[in-house]
């Protein structure tokens, strides 16, 4: 019983080749992105490192590297949502055995125990009425052999009754230990992710704060936008 449920537990809570495969991907594109973007900031300032303050490609230069920026940033948020998916759904079968564990088994195996101590005392007590009877000594004699048969085997059945609860203890102790390390990498992955939605949100104002101080240069010295040019017959 306790071997079938923990293979059963390992296999719940071990991540699945596609699951892993799946995840690797994501983590693996987000800093493939992280490099692009990385690229492009590096080579920014010399990309429009003497342009006029109005010409166009310092805008779409900035906005590239923003692009990117944003592109990097979206993918290690799928990353990590992916990741504390995982973690979670893995703590919560976690849980659920424990939960299973704690009461259904350890109430089984107190049920059966608590049995087995009854059945043998109504053997023993089978056996003292026996001998208290002088008379037809052999047939008593077959009789009392085959209670203390039976009390032999309901002693053995007690026995693995107790060494299973104490097997069940264990399970009960590796399961909890399970359940707090997964409730702290949870804990850990979710403060990552708030930590990276904090960090993007940061990134994200930066390059619109940047594109605005672009206008703002090219507003300092031309107030007066160039005018659209006239389409259709006058």
């Amino acid at each position: 019983m306790y071997r079938v449920m923990l293979l059963t537990i390992v296999a719940a809570v071990t991540l699945s080749a596609q699951t892993a495969t799946a995840i690797a991907t994501l983590r693996q594109s987000a800093e493939q992105k992280t490099q692009a973007w990385d690229s492009l900031a590096k080579s920014l300032e010399g990309k429009i490192r003497g342009l006029l303050p109005c010409d166009p490609k310092i805008a779409t230069a900035v906005e590239e590297v923003n692009r990117a920026s944003d592109a990097r940033l979206t993918a290690f948020s799928d990353y990590f949502r992916a990741v504390l998916a995982e973690t979670s759904a893995r703590s919560a079968v976690a849980a659920r055995f424990l939960d299973y564990q704690a009461h259904t088994g350890t109430q089984f195996l107190e049920t059966e125990h608590a049995e087995g101590v009854e059945e043998r005392a109504g053997i023993e007590s089978q056996i003292s009425q026996l001998l208290a009877n002088p008379g037809r000594k052999t047939e008593i004699g077959e009789a009392e052999a085959a209670l203390r048969e039976v009390a032999a085997l309901t002693d053995q059945r007690n026995l693995v009754m107790v060494q299973q609860s104490v097997r069940g203890d264990a399970l009960n102790e590796s399961l909890r230990n399970l359940v707090s390390q997964l409730g702290a990498a949870e804990a850990a992955i979710k403060a990552l992710a708030a930590a990276h939605s904090t960090e993007a949100d940061r990134w994200r104002a930066y390059y619109v704060a940047r594109l605005a101080r672009v206008q703002a240069e090219c507003m300092a010295i031309n107030p007066t936008p160039a005018p659209r040019p006239r389409t259709g017959a006058q």
